[in-house]
């Protein structure tokens, strides 16, 4: 999946503006040759917010959802510790069980089972990428220090991995036709863009006294990605 060569990408004429911009910049070289990575991804964030219906909408509310659960995860472990966060989310199953098996149960409870559509796919590499966060090099959960600063930097590592794939994917063969090595270097240039303006963005936000189980704190999830939408439109 991801930027696989046979996916032509998104369709629509915000998408093959996007698509355009996309191929001058990867044909030059990327960096900032043409409109740059920002204006790359200022026109593949436009493409994504203005999606009305249909797959681009269904993968931000599932990116939303899952945003509000890693966020309420993260809250608690960073107020009550990682054990009570695990328990108060169900997933008590997990205590005592190597980080392996620690980051499989999250990557299972962010994104649920195995991916059936591209869509699906960025949301469990996102998932993929906030587990690994999570427990980072800890062999056990008495290992997993989070604070808020922390929980934070998770929200960020999600959110810009779901980004970048979702980008990647919908700018299809804009980013492949060069050599595998090129697209690899143009799709880190762009997680890269994606990871520091987030980190932007996302500092300071009210992250511990959302209940984030609530209808209330499945909107604050929605309206950071939106805003990091408008964000990244605005930085072309």
């Amino acid at each position: 999946m991801g930027t696989s060569s046979d996916h032509k990408g998104g369709s629509g004429g915000a998408w093959s503006r996007a698509q355009s911009i996309a191929g001058d910049w990867s044909g030059k070289g990327g960096g900032g040759a043409g409109d740059g990575v920002a204006g790359v991804v200022a026109a593949a964030a436009g493409a994504l917010a203005a999606a009305a219906g249909g797959a681009s909408a269904l993968a931000l509310q599932q990116a939303a959802a899952a945003t509000a659960r890693l966020a309420g995860l993260a809250s608690v472990a960073a107020t009550d510790g990682v054990p009570e966060a695990l328990r108060r989310y169900g997933l008590d199953g997990l205590i005592g069980k190597p980080s392996f098996d620690v980051q499989e149960g999250l990557i299972e409870f962010l994104a649920g089972s195995d991916p059936i559509s591209r869509e699906d796919d960025a949301i469990r590499h996102a998932a993929e990428e906030a587990a690994n966060a999570f427990t980072e090099q800890a062999e056990d959960l008495e290992q997993i220090v989070v604070d808020e600063e922390r929980a934070l930097r998770l929200l960020e590592t999600f959110l810009a991995a779901w980004l970048t794939r979702m980008i990647n994917v919908q700018l299809g063969t804009a980013l492949t036709e060069a050599s595998p090595a090129q697209a690899e270097a143009r799709s880190r240039e762009i997680r890269d863009y994606v990871g520091v303006r987030l980190d932007q963005l996302l500092a300071g936000r009210p992250l511990l006294t959302v209940d984030w189980n609530n209808a209330e704190g499945r909107q604050l999830a929605a309206q950071a990605i939106q805003d990091a939408l408008e964000v990244f439109r605005a930085d072309k």
